[in-house]
């Protein structure tokens, strides 16, 4: 996953708003000039807000843009944690934005813990220091 600190937008506008969100998370690349997966993405987030899943024909229908194109960014929201795979159909993970967000950062701090136990098991291997010796002057 990637996570982009970008300054908040200062513009009260929902389309705004859904685009700083998925540039925060990298989902919006410089080749997406069309935003597509942005689209995609607010499609997924409709649908999940009727409480609905949604099959890659139907938002492909919805948007005018091929099935190659959706499936390509469905599978880049999937490998970031942004939606889950029901059946053949798509939704957002988490019921909300907010919860969303909260399910992410679990995934990112057991990531970490496990980076973590290796990065230890590794420095101990090594005889590493666990912390910077002081410089004296």
């Amino acid at each position: 996953i990637t996570i982009r600190s970008l300054k908040q937008p200062y513009k009260d506008s929902l389309d705004v708003d859904i685009k700083w969100f998925c540039q925060s998370f990298g989902l919006i690349s410089d080749r997406d000039k069309n935003r597509t997966c942005m689209k995609i993405f607010r499609v997924i987030v409709n649908a999940s807000r009727n409480d609905r899943n949604i099959s890659v024909d139907e938002i492909s229908r919805k948007l005018d843009i091929s099935r190659t194109t959706v499936m390509h960014h469905l599978n880049a929201m999937r490998s970031a944690g942004f939606v889950v795979k029901v059946g053949r159909n798509y939704e957002l993970r988490a019921r909300s934005l907010q919860k969303l967000v909260d399910e992410i950062g679990l995934d990112l701090e057991r990531t970490l813990k496990s980076i973590r136990e290796i990065a230890e098991d590794i420095d101990r291997r090594l005889n590493l220091p666990v912390r910077e010796r002081a410089v004296h002057d």
